[in-house]
């Protein structure tokens, strides 16, 4: 499978799952469904905002660094807490429902980006992923 293919598989298989997730939650009641939708939006906004370095790195046609890549963990990680303790604070989710969707969430993005940044990294390096 090529690159291109692949990039859009796992967007596909990210977007499954958080309709899947948003679906389920509204079964579930209206506050498992609120905590759902806040857990998806904090999770796009760090997987959006840790990729970036790496997603730099490829349009300047530079290879990417291991620090960026630590820098992309390090940043989804603080967004994700940060945002995760002002909702928590701000908006009335029950934090049981929330703190559940938000791991999920947070697991499935995390793969996507570890199999992108090996994927990115061995077209570079020469790295077998």
């Amino acid at each position: 499978m090529d690159s291109g293919k692949s990039k859009w598989l796992w967007l596909l298989v990210i977007a499954a799952v958080f309709a899947l997730a948003l679906g389920v939650s509204f079964f579930l009641g209206a506050d498992a469904a609120k905590s759902c939708l806040w857990a998806v939006i904090i999770s796009v906004i760090g997987g959006g905002c840790g990729l970036a370095p790496v997603i730099y790195a490829i349009l300047v046609k530079t290879s990417p660094s291991v620090a960026s890549v630590l820098a992309v963990t390090v940043i989804r990680l603080l967004i994700t807490i940060g945002g995760a303790a002002i909702i928590i604070t701000s908006v009335g989710v029950q934090v049981l429902w929330f703190v559940a969707w938000l791991g999920l969430f947070y697991l499935v993005i995390l793969v996507a980006e570890v199999c992108f940044i090996i994927k990115t990294l061995s077209q570079y390096d020469g790295i077998k992923g």
